[in-house]
């Protein structure tokens, strides 16, 4: 294929991305009456809008609303000096359309064109009914500061599957993004700065833009810190009932990683009405196979094999804490592990691929 056909083809998959995670985004986001437009009136959705609302009116949020990071507000802050009248409508739509198309080029290098275009099906699978949550695409609805994770692990899905030596470019947008998910979910940062550093070290990247990397971070986090010293009086404080240390102390346990798995992943005893992670989408039991493979192929960039270990790691970690189990699937638990829902259903096309090209005879 030539160079032209293979651009030409690249540009009408991008406008046809574009065109169906719109026309999902306008009917989620105007027509699906199983939630309230924009999520006013659940708990996290009218703490973002009272933020925001605070924010445009010139003031900083009151002590009780630190109850989720500022950043995400100020993302609304943003969005509503465009939209007044519906501060999260672009930052939600923004937020969409780039992850789905971040995922599909990711997985154009490594799959190729048309392998990619299941696997994004899959991401974009959804029965039109939000207040569910039984598919990722649900996540981009209605604010949820977790779209902003699932941002980010789609850009470096992306960026890790090009071989090539990272740009200076890709290098300081990538802080840029550690540094806004940072300020938009605290807890991020224990998955993204090793996929990020990890990424910077294996490309051999001079040390010099490693350790620029870290001031840009710092700073955009800088308004948290600036808020909290002078609403809540310490930037220690993490604005909850618990510390951060007492917070961290609730996850990495074993009994519930076991009692989440079973609960969350596999099934439950449908007693809230809401379906585990493979009830909805029974294919991803085929990302076992498929993980083993790609991180056991040698045909695979240790790049990726990293961004495979990380969306494990962020997988356990949540897994293993007290927001996952089966009552708490009707409050959205499922959107804490939207991220690793990138790598499980690419490990699962990249499973069935592989299968395929052996009974075919072929390499991969």
């Amino acid at each position: 294929m030539s160079f032209n056909s293979s651009f030409k083809k690249d540009i009408i998959i991008f406008v046809l991305l574009l065109l169906i995670t719109t026309m999902m985004f306008v009917f989620g986001w105007y027509f699906d009456i199983s939630k309230p437009h924009a999520g006013i009136g659940w708990a996290d959705q009218t703490m973002y809008a009272n933020v925001t609302e605070r924010f445009l009116s010139g003031h900083l949020p009151s002590s009780s609303q630190f109850h989720y990071s500022i950043g995400y507000s100020l993302l609304g802050f943003l969005g509503g000096l465009i939209t007044p009248n519906d501060p999260f409508l672009l930052v939600c739509y923004g937020f969409f359309v780039s992850s789905i198309i971040f995922c599909y080029f990711g997985s154009k290098n490594i799959i190729g064109s048309w392998w990619s275009l299941l696997f994004i099906a899959l991401l974009l699978g959804w029965d039109g009914v939000t207040r569910t949550f039984n598919y990722s695409s649900e996540l981009f609805f209605i604010p949820w500061n977790n779209q902003v994770m699932y941002f980010s692990f789609a850009y470096f899905f992306w960026q890790f599957s090009n071989r090539s030596k990272p740009s200076y470019t890709s290098i300081i947008f990538g802080a840029i993004i550690v540094g806004i998910t940072f300020l938009c979910r605290e807890e991020s940062i224990i998955f993204l700065a090793p996929l990020y550093f990890g990424w910077l070290f294996i490309s051999k990247v001079r040390w010099i833009f490693i350790l620029a990397s870290i001031p840009i971070i710092g700073l955009i986090y800088l308004p948290q810190i600036i808020m909290k010293a002078d609403v809540l009086g310490s930037i220690s404080d993490s604005g909850r009932a618990k510390s951060y240390s007492a917070t961290l102390e609730q996850y990495l346990n074993l009994s519930k990683l076991n009692q989440n798995f079973s609960e969350v992943i596999v099934g439950n005893e449908n007693t809230v009405r809401r379906k585990s992670l493979l009830q909805s989408s029974p294919w991803l039991a085929l990302s076992i196979g498929g993980i083993v493979l790609l991180l056991a192929s040698k045909a695979i960039d240790i790049r990726m094999k990293l961004y495979v270990l990380v969306s494990l790691w962020l997988l356990i970690f949540y897994l293993s804490g007290i927001n996952m189990s089966a009552h708490k699937l009707q409050y959205h638990c499922l959107r804490y592990i939207s991220p690793s829902f990138i790598v499980l259903n690419f490990s699962s096309v990249f499973f069935v691929r592989k299968i395929i090209f052996f009974l075919k005879g072929k390499k991969i």
